[in-house]
């Protein structure tokens, strides 16, 4: 069962909602899942955040380590196709295809190695393909930034799994550091994976699919050009509200010395007053 979560994670075709679906099939199968958790993800459904809870509870219920995860090569018999036949004893025959097929004559299938290798590594073969060319609207003049920044990162991350696989594959490597390679392997691979999501959702509809945290400025913008007016003003006053108590929580904080809470309470100020601005440039574009 191991084997069948870490094709599902390492799919190199299948996208997050799919993956999230049928993690979550196995999620709910196990006895030691968290029922809350198992409520919460079946009320929700898919969001890039529930889809990183559900693989981090997967992992933790099937007792699967990240090391696993990034060690593991995707392998899908089912996309194995027949090309032709060789002489081979059925009892030494392993490959699903074949018993699928029942296997007759002491004969098996073979196999188009080059198929298997494209459909296995066709994540990494996409990020050989110049970006620019895989994705043309990054050359154009009305490109929306954030993709532009999007890019530097998911060059960034790429090169980050491909160093950190090549550590973890090192004999050398010590084995203290090789948990928190691979975890910085998998968060690599998740961002990349993410990134991509979002080049490809726009190259095809022309529309910002926004699960990126970059995009976080952008679907409040959206999501505020749907209110009424009515509902405009009364957020701001919301919105003023939340400053204050922020506020006042800050000086308290700050008073404490609790340097984290500050942090926190900074960042969240800094939400409360950029939305407010947003939603005042909003209501006064609406009354213009």
């Amino acid at each position: 069962m191991k084997t069948e979560i870490l094709n599902i994670i390492k799919h190199p075709t299948l996208d997050h909602p799919e993956k999230f679906n049928q993690l979550f099939d196995f999620y709910k199968k196990n006895p030691s899942k968290d029922r809350n958790f198992e409520s919460n993800f079946n009320r929700i459904g898919f969001t890039e955040h529930q889809f990183s809870k559900l693989i981090y509870e997967v992992k933790k219920v099937y007792k699967i380590s990240d090391l696993e995860v990034v060690q593991h090569k995707f392998n899908d018999n089912s996309i194995r196709k027949p090309w032709g036949f060789c002489e081979t004893p059925e009892e030494k025959c392993n490959m699903n295809y074949c018993d699928e097929n029942g296997c007759q004559n002491r004969t098996r299938h073979l196999v188009e190695d080059s198929e298997l290798n494209e459909n296995i590594n066709k994540e990494t073969q996409n990020n050989e393909v110049p970006i620019r060319q895989e994705f043309p609207f990054l050359n154009s003049e009305d490109c929306p930034e954030e993709f532009k920044i999007l890019v530097n990162d998911k060059i960034t991350a790429y090169h980050k799994m491909v160093a950190g696989r090549g550590a973890l594959d090192d004999p050398n490597t010590p084995e203290e550091q090789r948990a928190e390679i691979a975890q910085s392997v998998a968060d690599a691979d998740m961002l990349n994976s993410l990134i991509y999501e979002e080049l490809k959702y726009y190259q095809e509809t022309g529309k910002i699919l926004g699960n990126h945290e970059i995009f976080a400025t952008h679907n409040l913008k959206k999501a505020i050009e749907n209110m009424t007016a009515e509902q405009k003003a009364q957020r701001i006053e919301t919105l003023k509200g939340q400053i204050r108590v922020a506020k006042s929580a800050l000086t308290k904080a700050e008073k404490k010395k609790d340097t984290e809470k500050v942090t926190d309470l900074k960042a969240k100020i800094e939400a409360l007053e950029l939305e407010r601005n947003l939603v005042i440039k909003s209501l006064e574009k609406a009354n213009n």
